[in-house]
């Protein structure tokens, strides 16, 4: 007898069918059959004591043998289980079926709907539009900024007059409300300046044609928008626009987004729907529906980590602290500076960033910093501190087609 067929007698003496042991041998079922008929038949009774005893059995094998009998048991455990399992799902899902079945049939068929006339004016709010960190004057460059970015007086143009042209149609358009005050928060950064050298070499207007440039592109905006609303101009300064490279605190105002301002409010001297708030403090206290606001610049926050979120909120705070021992409530805070327009929410009310003119630049880039040129419009209304919000982004538009951004030689000749 050969060592194969001594394990085809132990397999089949186990219990084991002929298939099972062919295939745990390797061997074909036909040979299994010929060998439990060859030693297990009566005419081969002497060869039956070949058959392998529970006494020759060695003591590994019996392990083996009884490790393999723990598997074969906990295996058809397993499958009992799971089978109880989907017996309890399957009655489960089939008492759900017929619960629907029941309840279906019963629910009442929808009406038609028929269109609602147009919605009525529901309210009054005023509008705030948020113009910050232009930046006119400084050049970047597409190739510089691998394509990502692109600013020059022209660019500026035509963003400046998009965003008269998105502030008409939404508040047109898109508000249930009445809106006929729109409150413009200018909140510094509207040149390039000459704090930075690098800046100085590469820009495309100089300190002087930036100034007239920048007021003749925001009377413009300010005379568009008045056709449709009352204006109130509120202006603070920046820290591109300072004379100085060094920071002070004293005389903020001796700055050049002051002397814009000034500048704009003295050509449009004769538009009486615009009233004009231009502050010497770098901080201006606004009411809006009865709402308190505050616009300031946000130069003095400070960022941990490049996120500035935590140094907004507790200049915030600050703030509210300051302006309770007054027994005035601040009810939000806008802010420019940081280019990306954010806005958090808060219980006290919200916490609005605004964002740039010229988008994405070299300096930003080198930080992973590329978010589209944008500027920030919302709504108050008596009820809300903020009713909508929207972000005016402006990068679809590269030519200006209304104004003409030529600046002559005697300034009195620019129309506005």
């Amino acid at each position: 007898m050969t060592e194969l067929q001594k394990k085809i007698l132990k397999l089949f003496k186990k219990g084991f069918s002929k298939a099972e042991i062919a295939r745990r041998l390797n061997c074909s079922r036909k040979h299994v059959i010929n060998t439990i008929k060859k030693f297990s038949s009566p005419e081969n009774e002497e060869n039956r004591e070949n058959f392998p005893s529970e006494e020759e059995k060695t003591a590994e094998e019996q392990a083996k043998e009884e490790i393999q009998i723990e598997k074969e048991r906990l295996k058809r455990k397993a499958v009992e289980e799971r089978y109880k399992a989907l017996k309890t799902t399957l009655a489960r899902d089939e008492n759900i079926i017929n619960a629907l079945k029941t309840v279906i049939p019963n629910f009442p068929t929808p009406d038609v709907i028929i269109p609602p006339k147009a919605l009525t004016i529901r309210g009054k709010e005023t509008a705030v539009l948020l113009l910050s960190d232009w930046h006119i004057g400084e050049y970047v460059s597409t190739e510089e900024t691998a394509g990502l970015g692109e600013f020059n007086s022209s660019i500026a143009t035509a963003r400046v007059e998009l965003i008269v042209e998105k502030t008409i149609n939404i508040l047109s358009n898109y508000s249930l409300s009445k809106i006929d005050r729109l409150v413009i928060g200018a909140l510094g950064d509207m040149i390039s300046g000459v704090i930075h050298e690098e800046l100085e070499k590469t820009q495309d207007l100089n300190t002087a044609e930036q100034i007239i440039f920048t007021a003749y592109l925001l009377s413009n905006l300010l005379s568009e928008l008045s056709a449709y609303f009352e204006i109130e101009f509120v202006g603070v300064v920046g820290n591109h626009g300072r004379l100085k490279k060094q920071r002070e605190a004293k005389q903020k105002y001796v700055n050049w987004d002051y002397i814009i301002y000034q500048l704009t409010s003295f050509m449009l001297k004769e538009n009486r729907r615009i009233n004009w708030h231009i502050s010497k403090s770098p901080h201006a206290v606004v009411e809006i529906e009865g709402h308190t606001y505050l616009f300031t610049h946000g130069d003095t926050v400070r960022s941990w980590g490049g996120i500035p979120f935590y140094g907004i909120s507790r200049f915030a705070n600050n703030w509210r602290e300051v302006l309770n021992k007054k027994q005035i409530i601040l009810d939000g805070v806008c802010m420019g500076h940081f280019h990306q327009p954010a806005t958090m929410e808060r219980v006290n009310g919200p916490q609005i960033i605004n964002g740039s003119l010229k988008g994405p630049d070299e300096y930003s880039l080198q930080f992973g910093a590329a978010l589209p040129a944008c500027q920030v419009l919302f709504g108050v209304s008596k009820n809300y501190a903020k009713t909508f919000e929207f972000p005016l982004w402006l990068e679809e538009k590269k030519e200006p087609t209304r104004w003409d951004i030529y600046i002559p030689d005697i300034w009195a000749d620019l129309k506005i």
